[in-house]
C-alpha cells in the first residue's frame, strides 16, 4: 500500500504493526496523510494570504505618496 502512494512513512507503519502481530487499520495511514496534506495546504494558503496583503499594502502606500 505504501508503495502505491509512494510514502515511506506508511510502509514503516505497516511494518511496525506486522512486527507487533497486530491487525493493521488500512484507513489510519491515509487519514494521517490527508491531515498532513491539509496542514500543508493551510500553511501554503496563509503564506499566500500574507504575500497578497503585503503587496496590497505596498501598492496602497505607493498610491498614497
Amino acid at each position: 500500500m505504501g508503495a502505491v502512494v509512494n510514502s515511506q512513512r506508511i510502509i514503516n507503519q505497516i511494518l511496525e504493526v506486522e512486527e507487533k502481530g497486530s491487525e493493521f487499520n488500512m484507513t489510519a495511514p491515509f487519514d494521517e496523510l490527508l491531515e498532513e496534506m491539509k496542514k500543508r495546504e493551510g500553511e501554503k494558503a496563509k503564506r499566500e494570504g500574507r504575500r497578497q496583503g503585503l503587496l496590497e499594502g505596498i501598492h496602497g502606500f505607493v498610491l498614497v505618496k
